[in-house]
């Protein structure tokens, strides 16, 4: 495992903005769990604590049901600050489902997550948050792309934990290192 460095607050955001809403969108007899309760189209939330500005989240579309933990949101943008207001982490993605009861959180199409500090990048068309485990997993056969400066890092069954810092991929591992100087054209 190659190290790993902690950005994971998006899931506690999410978790916080989610804490009232949920959508469902599989079949289901009861008209009341397929009929959203809220639609709530540009939406943006924020959070703020002693004047500084925690996380930002920007939704094109979030539906909202009636007694479900699960909710979804569309064209997703998200930003968190460290405590002193300066910009940390940053992403988007193109669907959000998560499960308010069980902590997991699905991040579906175009995944972007940058962590400015470190100049971490994740790309992905699929990652899974787990909260209780504090993990970020790709799907076995999924690639997931991971980029530091000059290095970068692709391969398949990602996992990294933000409780130890640490990343890996079980299978078809590549990697390219870019040394030397660069020539200015």
């Amino acid at each position: 495992p190659m190290p790993f460095q902690k950005f994971f607050l998006f899931p506690t955001a999410i978790f916080l903005l989610f804490t009232a809403c949920s959508l469902k969108y599989e079949s289901s007899s009861n008209a009341e769990n397929t009929v959203p309760e809220i639609i709530s189209e540009g939406a943006v939330f924020s959070s703020v604590e002693d004047e500084k500005k925690l996380f930002s989240v920007k939704t094109e579309k979030m539906e909202q049901y009636q007694g479900s933990s699960q909710s979804c949101s569309k064209k997703l943008d998200f930003e968190f600050f460290n405590k002193d207001g300066i910009l940390q982490a940053q992403g988007r993605c193109d669907f959000l489902y998560a499960d308010e009861n069980t902590g997991e959180y699905i991040l579906c199409g175009n995944i972007k997550i940058e962590q400015t500090d470190n100049e971490i990048t994740i790309f992905s068309e699929s990652l899974k948050w787990n909260e209780q485990s504090q993990r970020l997993y790709g799907q076995k056969n999924e690639k997931v792309t991971l980029t530091k400066k000059n290095l970068t890092v692709e391969g398949t069954g990602f996992c990294a934990s933000a409780a130890d810092n640490q990343f890996s991929f079980s299978g078809n591992v590549h990697g390219t290192l870019i040394t030397g100087e660069e020539k200015e054209q």
